[in-house]
């Protein structure tokens, strides 16, 4: 294993915003993949929502580009300015959050400890003070993996080392996670991936559309998701260009045990497929004109002194 900031493996990028930002490069005669790394002063992004863990973009393969921006500008600080798989805890109760009075702190998963507002309730799109990032270590086997961990400890109990880690397969790459809680008290929370698909030269449209193993039935739906998204047993297809707005839904449909972890997005002459390894616990869906993001959630319960492992594996190919 060697250290990030060995040159050999300390690169820079330019993305959207024309800055440059610290990333490491893995490759194989197949896909590239560019893994923006955190950094609380110089990193892609600094934002208080996502885990800082390895922001995925762009991914390269057989010619194909994905996971690319998704807006025209870009700021490290906004709270869903990233590309690609990302990772989000406590999207709607990060831990402590209705613990803390006002000033207090609370605990972002892939984050650090953050300092409550004068709301009662989370809400993920706002920006919170940073009070104490969590450290980050991160390193690297040759160019076939990167592995992050994060360690953060607090004086009201919570506690946790999270390791992260990107490893190429023979058709894309496999992300393992491992969250072991160090404190006093047990974290309960969830966890998704945002999954923030695009292929470079498309836009999200006809030919659009994820499958599942189980029969998804939309509820909740809002936005444009009734107008243009026709559900085909277990398909959920384009019908028309998503050109301005946005769809959304919420998935009902899937079971108990892990084997509904898993779904096909395809779109652009690019077809991905996702697999992970424990029960979901909700799926959302959402998109715009740049972007098409099936976001499976996963529930984690981990007591003082467990820990919990879970893996998601991402296999490209061209569409057919």
């Amino acid at each position: 294993m060697k250290r990030l900031f060995l040159l050999a493996y300390f690169l820079t990028t330019s993305l959207a915003s024309g800055a440059d930002y610290p990333t490491v490069v893995l490759g194989n005669d197949r896909i590239k993949v560019t893994v923006l790394t955190p950094d609380a002063e110089k990193g892609y992004y600094r934002g208080t929502r996502f885990d800082w863990a390895g922001v995925i973009g762009p991914v390269e393969f057989d010619g194909k580009k994905v996971f690319l921006p998704w807006k025209d500008k870009h700021d490290p600080t906004n709270n869903d300015d990233i590309t690609g798989p990302c990772d989000e805890f406590g999207n709607t109760a990060p831990l402590n959050f209705k613990e803390a009075k006002p000033g207090e702190r609370f605990v972002k998963i892939g984050v650090g400890e953050l300092t409550k507002g004068t709301d009662n309730e989370y809400a993920f799109w706002k920006k919170y003070a940073i009070a104490k990032p969590g450290s980050w270590q991160v390193t690297t086997a040759n160019d076939r993996m990167v592995r992050f961990e994060q360690t953060l400890a607090t004086d009201y109990g919570y506690a946790y080392q999270y390791v992260k880690s990107l490893v190429l397969t023979e058709k894309g790459f496999r992300l393992g996670y491992a969250l072991r809680n160090r404190g006093t008290k047990r974290i309960v929370t969830d966890v998704y991936n945002h999954n923030f698909f695009n292929v470079a030269g498309a836009s999200t449209g006809m030919g659009f559309g994820v499958t599942f193993p189980f029969t998804p039935r939309p509820k909740e739906s809002k936005e444009r998701f009734a107008e243009l998204v026709a559900a085909d047993g277990t398909a959920l297809n384009f019908r028309g260009e998503l050109d301005k707005g946005s769809i959304y839904t919420l998935l009902d449909g899937f079971g108990a045990d892990a084997k509904d972890a898993r779904f096909v997005l395809q779109g652009g002459g690019v077809k991905m497929t996702v697999t992970g390894d424990k029960p979901l616990s909700k799926v959302a869906f959402w998109g715009v004109k740049t972007t098409l993001c099936p976001e499976p959630f996963v529930a984690i319960d981990v007591g003082p002194g467990e820990r919990m492992n879970w893996t998601w594996t991402y296999a490209f190919e061209v569409a057919k």
